[in-house]
């Protein structure tokens, strides 16, 4: 019972952990420990049962013995995990045919209870080596590949390198402190301008999330946000983004700035949330911000992956009054011809466009033609990224209305816009003198 598996009659997770004892005993390097674990399987067990599941692991176990070889080990190592220990195995080259081999096996579909199921792994790879000393370090190197694979995409593989661990550690890291961060609310909010870049009037603020780390001082988004993504910890940290927004948006409008606007984006974690609707809600009734210059920025890709229900939720927010902007438009590969079908306000042209847009060249053409189109679809245009006095230029002879930049500002506090932004002047004009008192604050 301790040696075998119950379900699939294959060895155990114990029976392999003697087995690799005892090849580390011998002093034999020249092995392998191959880790696979199946894609999206706790998707079959909702949908079909634990017994059709079951059914399928049985399959699967089955399909696997067929790779294996005299004297190697196929082990169930718990639910949808398996783990091979392959001897006489000289390198990573050598294994790469049986990689492959196994990796196709699941190119034909499993037939359970008369259902079609197709399936498909992600395998972690642990060379032998002479530092292995214990039999669990070389099955945790396996597992640690194996999540590294299962990041890159289903049906992918990856052979470890010590890198991995101090890798996954410094992961493993950044997400306690990052939970830590939550709970003592080091996330504040900073705001970029938005200007018209005809009149060069700030109109509005994108509220930008910053992470006040007690020993590293500020943290910028590009190191953490990812981290956020994966590990779900964007939603509560968006909604607090948004909070934090709204209040500051509604503090500005009862000192007399009642025309400025607050753009917040909304990951695509937080856009797929169950509770988004209810968050928001919440954070509206909480923050009496007028809703009508609050814009929630989505990004193109989210739209795109299920435009039915991107289409729903976005009709939802504007039914609250709430603006709709497309935000990063152009990397997302949908067509221009679509965006009739979505009830947004505004596009945000990609910086990639705007950094290398000179009159006359390909980026040039790409941003007119959004302009264009946005134009007849009665949409407004924000362009991201605005960086030197040639882009601005770029951008007024194509007509585009808004920008947003470091050539105007870089993100800045509450209290530093209501310095720099708002002393006296409500309308918010961005003149000469301004742009050179922030020249100087900024060191552009």
């Amino acid at each position: 019972m301790i040696f075998q598996d119950a379900l699939t009659t294959l060895p155990s997770r114990t029976f392999l952990l003697q087995k690799l004892a005892e090849v580390l005993q011998a002093g034999e390097s020249s092995f392998a420990v191959v880790y696979l674990d199946c894609d999206r399987f706790k998707l079959v067990n909702g949908s079909f049962g634990y017994a059709i599941g079951n059914q399928l692991l049985i399959a699967i176990a089955e399909r696997l013995q067929h790779h294996l070889r005299p004297g190697d080990v196929l082990a169930r190592m718990g639910e949808d995990e398996f783990c091979f220990l392959l001897h006489q195995i000289d390198g990573a080259i050598a294994l790469e045919p049986f990689i492959q081999a196994i990796l196709r096996g699941f190119d034909t579909s499993f037939v359970v209870a008369d259902c079609e199921l197709f399936m498909t792994a992600c395998i972690g790879i642990a060379l032998g080596s002479s530092v292995y000393q214990q039999p669990e370090e070389p099955l945790q190197d396996a597992d640690t590949a194996m999540y590294k694979a299962k990041l890159r995409g289903k049906g992918c593989y990856q052979i470890f390198d010590r890198q991995m661990s101090l890798a996954m550690l410094n992961r493993l890291t950044l997400e306690n402190d990052l939970q830590r961060a939550l709970e003592h609310q080091e996330f504040v909010t900073y705001y970029q301008p938005i200007v018209n870049l005809q009149t060069q009037n700030v109109v509005g603020f994108e509220a930008l999330v910053r992470w006040q780390h007690p020993d590293r001082d500020m943290v910028l988004p590009g190191e953490f946000i990812p981290c956020m993504e994966e590990t779900g910890l964007i939603v509560p940290v968006g909604m607090l983004v948004l909070k934090q927004a709204c209040q500051q948006l509604r503090a500005w409008h009862q000192r007399g700035w009642t025309q400025l606007t607050m753009s917040v984006n909304l990951s695509v974690r937080q856009f797929t949330c169950p509770t988004l609707l209810a968050d928001i809600d919440r954070v509206l009734a909480e923050t009496a911000v007028n809703p009508a210059h609050l814009k929630l920025e989505i990004t193109e890709s989210a739209i795109v992956d299920n435009a039915q229900k991107a289409i729903a939720l976005t009709e939802q927010l504007r039914s609250r009054q709430i603006q709709i902007s497309i935000d990063d438009f152009g990397t997302g590969y949908s067509s221009l011809g679509q965006l009739h079908c979505f009830p947004v306000n505004n596009l945000k042209i990609d910086r990639s466009f705007v950094n290398q847009i000179q009159a006359g060249n390909r980026n040039y053409q790409v941003v007119n033609t959004i302009i264009t189109l946005s134009n007849q679809l009665e949409l407004a245009v924000i362009a991201e990224g605005l960086e030197t006095t040639q882009q601005l230029q770029c951008l007024q002879q194509l007509g585009c209305e808004f920008g947003q930049g470091y050539l105007f500002s870089k993100p800045l506090t509450g209290a530093e816009i209501e310095r720099i932004y708002l002393k006296s002047d409500r309308s918010g004009g961005f003149n000469q003198s301004a742009i050179a008192i922030l020249s100087d604050f900024l060191d552009l």
